[in-house]
């Protein structure tokens, strides 16, 4: 099943990068909430 989606990625690079980036946001918009409640940690 993965080397089915690696293929299948590869047909559709502009989508997945589009996707990557959301996660990306969502990633950094978690560690920015947890770097607002605890300051001392980040």
């Amino acid at each position: 099943w993965r080397y089915a989606y690696r293929t299948w990625a590869r047909y559709q690079p502009v989508d997945r990068i589009k996707r990557n980036r959301v996660v990306i946001r969502r990633i950094c918009s978690a560690h920015n909430l947890i770097a607002a409640r605890k300051p001392d940690d980040a």
